[in-house]
């Protein structure tokens, strides 16, 4: 499942500003790029969305919720439950086997960046793409 850590690279370096990119074998998982940013002195980045596919395969949102680090999946899977009221869906892509590898994968690539600037969902209220 997912991505290795040099194709990773590829989408960091080469995908346009906040591309979409479906994870293989992994209904309801994005990487996104998250673009740089001068105001709050954020470099570009890689994120794992969530967001739950309808049964044509295209997501049930337009902008899920971004995943940035190890720590954010832990605290995701158990949290969501008392969160957010279609926890089901989040759930289900949360238990995904390959999950862990993606987002060790993106830590990796963001070179350890990806917690220390943003706190993970809950803490900071939910951040969504704009």
């Amino acid at each position: 499942m997912g991505y290795t850590v040099e194709e990773l690279r590829e989408i960091l370096e080469w995908g346009g500003d906040r591309v979409r990119v479906p994870v293989r074998r992994a209904p309801g998982l994005f990487v996104i790029k998250v673009p740089a940013s001068r105001r709050s002195k954020r470099r570009k980045q890689l994120a794992v969305e969530l967001n739950p596919i309808k049964e044509d395969g295209t997501p049930t949102y337009p902008e899920g919720y971004l995943l940035y680090g190890r720590d954010c999946l832990q605290q995701y899977r158990q949290d969501f439950s008392k969160q957010f009221t279609e926890a089901e869906a989040y759930l289900k892509i949360l238990s995904h086997p390959g999950i862990d590898r993606l987002v060790e994968s993106l830590e990796e690539v963001n070179r350890g960046w990806a917690t220390t600037w943003r706190k993970c969902l809950f803490e900071t209220g939910g951040e969504r793409l704009t």
